[in-house]
């Protein structure tokens, strides 16, 4: 699970601090679980938040699935998150902490640099820049690839000066690079989070869009009381969980998702559409379509092991290397394994950074090597339409014991479990 935590200001008549907590569904919706006046931003504040407050108001279970907390650059924040997950198991053993790439490079570069923009070769090299900065937290997957990188961007600023690019403009972006950002490169590049579950969300934006939602929503004034806040924001959060359980309830209804403008009813989508959420489905028919650019080949085969080669490549060609030496060629392992079951699968795993255990859904090398279409029990538990309306629910304890021990046996394993 994801968490995202923010505090924002002018929500009360007393100028408290507002902490909050949000998380999202697998499905992209906002799910906003702690609000929290706090008097100051001091670090026993956030202490007694992250140790005290959030483990008494969540669940204990729900709290030990946490993989990814989203923080701004509050140091004090940061050093209290970091000392509770190194000493406590509270949130869970995998849990880490990571800096919101929005507020680090909007808010301490973005706002405050581009006063320096004066030219169109200013505003080029600004704008290039930006998307350089943020590219660290998403598309590099290695050290060397993330040093390699920052060398070339560096070299790029020098190369700026002779350019006729502001050398103020300059500056300020090699001060920012030197002083800021590259200090905190490993709180912040994909290639350090490219192996935890949901490794791939690097901003903390939907904490942000849940601060909108006090104007919009909630009608929050900074002229309210503490308590007249905390009724708008209650009131706010009820409406909200009840349309999303609504919506919930409604979805397990449909059976089509309208997909480049046609439905999927009377296709072989429909069964996936049927039981597992939009967002997902949309996600796997990505992964497959980009399958159907790939070719593959069997380098190594036997009863109990395949090892397939996958790479983008023209279909009426072959190849056999017997190492993946091409950057874009992916190793995909099927072998097979004994589930809790007791039945025999092939457990299909792929090196790329689209891990199965991370995107809850297989890669598109994965579905080449497969040769099939995406089917309901290629997806993790999390992402089906009935988990959002029973799962923790006292009423299906069944369920959600069901979902925890499903969860469990996908996760023995390095991939996607195939009969």
């Amino acid at each position: 699970f994801v968490f995202g935590n923010d505090e924002t200001f002018r929500s009360n008549d007393e100028d408290r601090p507002l902490s909050r907590l949000c998380g999202l569904s697998m499905n992209g919706n906002l799910l906003p679980f702690v609000e929290a006046f706090i008097p100051s931003r001091q670090k026993w504040v956030f202490n007694w938040l992250w140790t005290v407050a959030f483990p008494s108001l969540l669940d204990p279970e729900a709290l030990k699935k946490t993989c990814i907390i989203l923080v701004d650059q509050d140091e004090r924040n940061w050093e209290v998150i970091q000392s509770v997950l190194r000493t406590s198991d509270v949130y869970g053993c995998i849990a880490v902490a990571r800096l919101c790439n929005w507020h680090k490079i909007n808010r301490n570069f973005v706002v405050k640099v581009r006063v320096h923009k004066k030219s169109n070769e200013d505003r080029y090299f600004f704008d290039e820049v930006t998307k350089w900065l943020y590219s660290f937290s998403y598309s590099v997957k290695s050290i060397d690839q993330m040093d390699d990188s920052m060398a070339k961007l560096e070299a790029f600023c020098v190369m700026a000066r002779k350019n006729e690019v502001s050398g103020n403009l300059v500056d300020a972006t090699e001060k920012y690079i030197r002083e800021s950002f590259k200090p905190d490169l490993s709180r912040l590049c994909q290639c350090y989070y490219s192996d935890i579950p949901h490794g791939n969300v690097a901003s903390n934006s939907f904490s942000e869009s849940n601060n909108a939602m006090l104007l919009s929503s909630a009608n929050v004034k900074p002229n309210n009381k503490l308590n007249v806040t905390g009724r708008k924001i209650n009131d706010a959060a009820d409406r909200r969980y009840n349309q999303l359980k609504s919506d919930a309830v409604a979805s397990l209804n449909k059976s089509s998702v309208a997909i480049g403008g046609k439905g999927a009813v009377g296709t072989p989508d429909s069964a996936v559409s049927q039981n597992i959420v939009d967002a997902m489905v949309k996600r796997a028919k990505l992964q497959y379509d980009l399958s159907q650019r790939h070719n593959c080949c069997v380098t190594e085969s036997s009863d109990e092991h395949v090892n397939i080669l996958v790479r983008p490549e023209d279909t009426n060609r072959t190849f056999n290397h017997l190492h993946p030496v091409y950057h874009q060629t992916h190793k995909v392992v099927c072998s097979k394994v004994e589930a809790s079951d007791g039945n025999d699968y092939w457990c299909f795993s792929c090196g790329c950074n689209e891990d199965y255990h991370k995107e809850k859904c297989p890669c598109s090398h994965v579905y080449c090597a497969l040769g099939s279409k995406p089917h309901e029990s290629h997806f993790y538990p999390e992402c089906t339409k009935q988990y959002e309306v029973c799962y923790g629910d006292p009423k299906y304890e069944n369920f959600t014991r069901d979902c925890d021990v499903m969860r469990l046996n996908i996760m023995e394993y390095p991939g996607l479990l195939v009969p």
